[in-house]
């Protein structure tokens, strides 16, 4: 697998990059957020339904994580994209003993309070209309029965236009505090984005 690193001048170019391709191409972009700061390991699970979702969370951490990212790629689209690895992003493999190697891979990264994962358990990109979000078996073995303390975020990313030429952007997060099995977060997070929609309507 390729591994993340996390060089001070492309990490810096990425940072920069996302801000003004977001600011040049929403309208407005609003955080929605009851997540607490702590010092510990932050795990993000979030919707995956266009080319910017990358730059939505790299967004969010520089406005309120303030840490190192980490991002789970395909590792055919990261042997193209090597650049990225070099601002945090690391490989998995549909692939039984590769996706082994990328959990563990997550697990230790889970030793650093300064890290934040970024997963999109749907493995691939969806309509942002699709749900409920059915998340890829395998890929977050490593919350389920962790003994290691971080929290898990749940990130949902919507877009509306209304009148305006550019889109607005609503990022909506909340800290996940129940069970850590496959099902329960599945469940957990396609609730907390109909809740999102649903608001968004309003």
């Amino acid at each position: 697998m390729i591994k993340s690193r996390h060089i001070p001048f492309y990490v810096w170019l990425f940072n920069w990059y996302a801000r003004i391709m977001l600011r040049r191409h929403f309208h407005e972009i609003n955080i929605k957020s009851d997540v607490s700061l702590r010092k510990v390991p932050t795990v993000v699970i979030a919707n995956h339904f266009s080319w910017w979702d990358g730059f939505f969370v790299v967004y969010i951490n520089s406005r309120m994580f303030h840490k190192k990212l980490h991002v789970m790629m395909l590792e055919e689209q990261l042997k193209k994209h090597r650049i990225l690895s070099k601002a945090g992003a690391f490989s998995v493999e549909r692939k039984k003993k590769s996706v082994l190697e990328s959990i563990e891979y997550c697990i230790y990264l889970l030793n650093d309070k300064d890290n934040l994962l970024l997963f999109y358990p749907q493995g691939e990109i969806q309509s942002i209309y699709h749900y409920p979000v059915k998340f890829e078996k395998g890929l977050l073995n490593m919350l389920e029965g962790s003994d290691k303390e971080f929290q898990l975020v749940f990130l949902a990313a919507l877009t509306d236009f209304f009148s305006n030429k550019k889109p607005v952007l609503n990022l909506n997060m909340v800290e996940y505090a129940g069970d850590y099995s496959h099902g329960a977060i599945e469940k957990a997070y396609n609730n907390f984005l109909i809740d999102c929609i649903e608001s968004q309507k309003e």
